[in-house]
């Protein structure tokens, strides 16, 4: 249907006469908008181009984008530092000093022209001139703390430090604080390997802010060394002096006895803090614990005891200090290169007295299986232990304390000779635990049980069963021992050695040390040629090192490895030889070098991962 211009509503027919019109208006809006969005995309396309300019050495294109960019932005300053830079790298020197010249006129606070000034006048070695601009810069700098921040990071990234730190020490000087710039000083002063001022300036950051101790300390520990730590000491006990109360540089001063092991210079600084500030010694807890983990017991007891004596019964780090000044004590015994039986009796009536005191309960448990454990293995007293672990069986511990006191109470019995009882100990254990460590732990010693017995099939099918335990000590233990029986057991040889040698590690674990001597003295004797020989020296140190008679373990470790370097008790013999060197006879350095032997010689063995870590813990590394 086709409608004449009349029949059409009249508004329609108004509106039909301005389309054109409208078209128009619409289109001009449309690229005027997207004029203005394009505006800033140019733009940044711009700046793209000139950084790539630069980065690809094209300098003189790179001078002409950012002369641009900054006639359209006057306030961008980056935009007039890189056109100057690119003018520099281009040796455009000439136009580089006219654009400096002009900015420093329009905005002479803009300090790091200066530096862009001096640094044209040495790419043209004039350096009398360079070194006229820098002096001028820093008379010139006015007293304001980003005019200061501004000339010494421009002194820096130009790797002109000394520059740098006159800058800060002017700007310290003109705003009347000589802390104001001090951190940034001590980073400056750590370029110049200046160490005293370094630390100076870091220690008057701590004067005003302490919360930075963390960062400081971290700085420090990547850049001293063991004289490093002294000298650090030395400035510290001398700023002390003017501000005695100042806490974190005792708490620096304390960080710093700890990074080089000494505990006992450390506890004696936070103990005076402790009775200065009347804490209630939680902060010698810690360090004692660090200290007892750090196996530096007499700095640790020390700290466990003040607690104990000066803070009182109803201090929420009594029991526990006491507890752990006693593991402390028994610990730096066991660490001794001789047994002190004498000291190992003291120590005994101490648990008692302990004992006496807080009565035995399911806190105490610990405790009183800790003294069952040194009447064994320090004083022979069997049957006093067997007596102390049933009794703390009667109190309801936890369902892992009480399974771990049945294994103890069953090594007990097997060390009086009564092996049905010590099987049914294990037994119970693992049939409590099936699946868990503690199941693993009672099987193992059950196939060490029938080890002993020379039933030795049936305890090397439950040795390589617990090869899959998901305990590592325990998978290892059970390699080593369904290896050794393997090793040993051969259809053409008979089980004799092996039995004889079974029984004199039965004989060792009940302490009976001259039966299993004579044992192995026998074995020798009856069987010169057997592989077992490797092994009886082995077992040799192993009762050595059991008496405590650490020199002798030694050296018959040190024969095994001599005489039978490719057989299998080697990488144990030089472990325990490691471990012994470390721990009783006190010699680091050559512990170190033996961890490291074990892991590079024997890289194939079970320890090797265990050395590695010794091996970084005694070179100074942090362990994660």
């Amino acid at each position: 249907m086709v409608f004449s211009r009349g029949q059409l509503n009249p508004f329609l027919f108004r509106l039909s006469l301005y389309m054109p019109h409208l078209f128009r208006c619409l289109a001009f809006f449309l690229t005027l908008t997207l004029s203005v969005g394009a505006l800033p995309a140019f733009a940044q396309m711009e700046i793209e181009l000139a950084k790539q300019y630069f980065s690809q050495g094209e300098f003189e294109k790179a001078a002409q984008l950012y002369d641009k960019l900054y006639t359209e932005q006057p306030r961008n300053e980056y935009y007039l530092t890189q056109y100057i830079e690119s003018l520099l790298r281009a040796k455009l020197y000439e136009d580089a000093e006219k654009a400096i010249k002009k900015a420093i006129k329009a905005n002479p606070n803009s300090m790091g022209l200066y530096v862009q000034r001096g640094l044209n006048f040495e790419a043209q070695g004039e350096m009398e001139k360079a070194e006229k601009v820098y002096e001028e810069a820093l008379k010139k700098l006015p007293a304001e703390r980003f005019a200061v921040q501004k000339l010494a990071n421009a002194f820096s990234r130009a790797a002109k430090y000394k520059d740098a730190v006159l800058a800060y020490e002017r700007g310290g000087e003109l705003l009347k604080d000589e802390t104001i710039f001090a951190y940034n000083l001590g980073a400056l002063y750590q370029q110049l390997n200046e160490e005293e001022k370094m630390v100076r300036n870091y220690l008057l950051v701590l004067r005003e802010k302490p919360m930075r101790l963390g960062s400081i300390q971290s700085i420090l520990s990547r850049y001293l060394d063991a004289e490093g730590y002294k000298r650090v000491q030395a400035q510290i006990f001398q700023e002390l002096q003017g501000a005695p109360e100042n806490e974190t540089l005792t708490e620096l001063l304390v960080w710093t006895y700890i990074q080089q092991k000494d505990f006992r210079s450390a506890m004696r600084q936070v103990r005076a803090l402790d009775m200065r500030r009347q804490e209630d010694g939680q902060r010698i807890y810690k360090l004692a614990t660090t200290a007892l983990n750090e196996r530096q017991y007499e700095a640790a007891k020390d700290g466990f005891d003040y607690i104990v004596t000066t803070k009182g019964e109803r201090n929420p780090y009594y029991i526990d200090s006491k507890k752990l000044s006693l593991q402390a004590e028994r610990e730096r015994l066991l660490s001794e290169p001789t047994f002190d039986k004498p000291a190992f009796e003291l120590l005994e009536g101490q648990y008692i007295s302990f004992l006496d005191e807080v009565g035995l309960n399911t806190a105490s448990a610990p405790l009183a299986r800790e003294l069952a454990m040194l009447q064994v293995n320090q004083l022979g007293k069997r049957k006093v232990a067997i007596e102390g672990l049933k009794a703390i069986l009667e109190f309801p511990t936890t369902k892992n304390f009480s399974a771990g006191t049945k294994l103890d109470l069953g090594d007990f019995y097997l060390m009086e000779g009564e092996r049905w009882e010590a099987t049914l100990l294990y037994s119970q254990v693992d049939k409590a635990f099936p699946e868990g460590t503690l199941g693993h732990e009672a099987r193992f010693r059950n196939a060490r049980l029938s080890y002993y017995n020379s039933d030795f099939e049936w305890a090397q099918e439950q040795f390589d069963i617990l090869k899959s335990s998901t305990s590592r000590l325990i998978a290892n233990d059970a390699i080593d021992m369904s290896v050794f029986i393997m090793d040993n057991l051969n259809l053409d040889t008979t089980a004799v050695p092996l039995s004889m040698y079974a029984a004199s590690e039965l004989l060792g674990f009940q302490s009976q040390f001259d039966a299993a001597f004579a044992k192995l003295d026998s074995l020798e004797s009856m069987f010169p040629e057997n592989d077992l020989l490797d092994d009886v020296l082995y077992a040799r140190a192993n009762l050595y090192r059991q008496q405590g008679q650490f020199t002798l373990a030694a050296e018959f470790y040190r024969k095994v490895l001599e005489a039978y370097p490719e057989e299998i008790r080697a990488d144990n013999a030089l472990f325990a030889l490691a471990e012994i060197t470390e721990r009783q006879l006190g010699d680091a350095d050559a512990a170190k070098a033996l961890y490291e032997r074990l892991f590079l010689e024997y890289d194939n063995s079970i320890l090797a991962v265990e050395a590695r870590k010794r091996f970084r813990r005694l070179r100074g590394d942090e362990l994660g």
